[in-house]
């Protein structure tokens, strides 16, 4: 939906704007809930902002388990905070590595996304 002129936008092209805004949302939303492997998105102080099912699953997790927790307290591991840290000094991804975590071997990667809204996180 593309605007040359300067006229303000009316009621109704809003209205479809954000319709097609929140279809994709749901699309990203549902895509990353199927995958098969665990994802979960940290913010700059390593919170967790998202996970996916698979992700909860294999920790036994729920959702409001995770509200306001660090990614320390889900899988504390000197080796992944050191990793977490190279990444977000160097933002230079880091690839699969093996963790041993309660029983279970991991793979883990991790990369650095920027925020939509600020070049500079």
């Amino acid at each position: 939906m593309e605007r040359t002129d300067l006229d303000a936008w009316n009621a109704r092209e809003v209205a479809k704007l954000l319709a097609l805004v929140e279809t994709q949302r749901r699309y990203y939303q549902e895509m990353v809930a199927d995958l098969p492997v665990g994802l979960v998105v940290l913010s700059a102080n390593r919170t967790v902002v998202s996970t996916n099912r698979a992700f909860r699953q294999a920790f036994g997790l729920r959702i409001a388990d995770l509200h306001g927790k660090s990614i320390e307290q889900i899988l504390p591991s000197d080796r992944l905070i050191e990793k977490i840290r190279e990444m977000a000094i160097q933002g230079i991804p880091q690839p699969g590595f093996l963790l041993q975590q309660a029983g279970k071997l991991l793979r883990i990667s991790i990369l650095p996304l920027r925020n939509w809204d600020e070049e500079t996180e």
